[in-house]
């Protein structure tokens, strides 16, 4: 799947983006142990679930999405979250080349 389609990074987040064969779009996630311990990565995947639900509507089309935390990444509230994968969410909604 990575291969396929798109990738994009912010500082704490690597995003690799496809154009779905199914309807609806789908989240992935890939949180390592060098992000920290188990409780540190379960609250990285609670976040990023929180963001995909809430903001899922804003996609012009079904896209698999697969996002992996990068090591040492600074988020702590899901306000950090939506603050750095907004602008390209928004830039998803748009339509723009995926």
């Amino acid at each position: 799947m990575r291969r396929k389609g798109k990738r994009y990074s912010t500082k704490s987040f690597i995003i690799h983006i496809i154009p779905s064969s199914i309807e609806g779009s789908r989240l992935g996630l890939s949180v390592g142990a060098v992000v920290g311990n188990a409780v540190k990565r379960n609250r990285f995947k609670r976040l990023l679930r929180e963001f995909f639900r809430i903001h899922k509507h804003l996609l012009a089309k079904p896209l698999d999405i697969v996002v992996s935390v990068k090591k040492g990444a600074g988020i702590s509230a899901y306000k950090d979250v939506s603050a750095e994968l907004k602008p390209l969410w928004l830039r998803l909604g748009e339509g723009s080349s995926v």
